[in-house]
């Protein structure tokens, strides 16, 4: 509400009210209160049920795929692409060397193959149940970059592929991650398998 006072001649007070007539707030407006009952329910599990607390530790042995050939281990290729290097000495968890894959192009293939045992082919049933890696990005990975991972068998594709970007922090630079992922959800924890194929399937940084 706006008003001004004002004299006259006289110095007798007028007092214009410039106002609506209505006085400024906020409507307002009430309903019945929602009244909510509390029910507890479990947490289940298709294989373990509702016993959350699991040792999440792989047993046996696990299989060497590839550490930057510090260790005699599978053989490093790349089908299409040569963005990869298969020794650098750039960064590396343990030992003294690491794979290392520096601006690839999109559709950029790297494979590791089995050349060492048990057998060419490996039977995943019963004997395997993840795929584990320790990675460390620079600033160059965005959120636009995605690379895949998948199985291939005597040439071909196996199960599905995942997305590396699914199973880490990739906007944390600098830092070694470990990845865990199930072969469940490559589709592949019932089948026989020769190599790991990782490819470059889209880019946003360098």
């Amino acid at each position: 509400m706006l008003k001004y006072i004002l004299a006259d001649k006289n110095g007798i007070p007028v007092e214009i009210n410039t106002d609506s007539g209505e006085d400024t707030g906020l409507v307002v407006a009430t309903r019945d209160h929602k009244s909510y009952t509390t029910k507890t329910v479990f947490f289940t599990n298709p294989t373990y049920g509702r016993e959350m607390a699991q040792n999440g530790k792989y047993g046996g042995v696990p299989l060497l795929t590839h550490d930057g050939t510090d260790t005699v281990a599978w053989t490093f290729s790349e089908p299409v692409g040569t963005k990869w290097t298969a020794d650098s000495t750039d960064r590396f968890y343990a030992d003294a060397k690491s794979l290392k894959c520096d601006n690839p192009n999109i559709s950029d293939i790297m494979q590791v193959i089995n050349n060492v045992g048990p057998g060419n082919n490996i039977d995943m049933t019963g004997n395997y149940v993840a795929l584990t890696m320790w990675i460390n990005v620079d600033k160059d990975w965005q959120a636009g970059d995605s690379v895949s991972v998948y199985a291939h068998v005597d040439g071909g594709p196996v199960g599905n592929k995942v997305y590396l970007e699914d199973y880490f922090d990739f906007d944390n630079y600098d830092i070694w991650q470990w990845i865990d992922i199930p072969l469940i959800d490559m589709g592949i924890g019932s089948s026989i398998i020769d190599a790991f194929r990782f490819e470059t399937e889209a880019r946003e940084g360098g």
